[in-house]
């Protein structure tokens, strides 16, 4: 939909090139890139970063960092399971490539991570 997008990935059959995006004006593009680890499926979720379509998709808001802009692009969720016929979460490390429409190519996109109430900014 335009507030929420969803791909279920077996990493045994996923050939990595897929764009990942809603159907929504300025709206961004995620790829995975590289999945490594006991990871054998992926959950890639995509929403809206506004407060009420956040809370409906994910269950919680994502209120702006202190000194930062507004969010620009969208929530990214991304589960990881093993296990082929009763997947259970995992762990491991997943690479995405985000491509975000309207970020200006002088500015520079800040990722952060969230887990729980805890908000950590990712560098690369």
């Amino acid at each position: 939909t335009d507030y929420r997008t969803e791909a279920a990935i077996d990493l045994s059959l996923h050939d990595f090139g897929k764009e990942i995006f809603r159907p929504a004006p300025e709206g961004g593009r995620v790829r995975l890139f590289e999945a490594a680890g006991a990871i054998d499926k992926v959950l890639i979720s995509l929403s809206s970063p506004m407060d009420a379509w956040a809370m409906y998709n994910f269950g919680q808001v994502y209120p702006p960092v202190s000194g930062f802009q507004p969010w620009i692009t969208d929530a990214v969720r991304v589960e990881v399971f093993a296990g082929t016929t009763r997947p259970r979460p995992s762990t491991g490390t997943v690479s995405l490539e985000i491509y975000a429409p309207s970020v200006a190519p002088t500015d520079t996109l800040i990722v952060f991570r969230v887990d729980g109430d805890t908000m950590t900014r990712v560098d690369q």
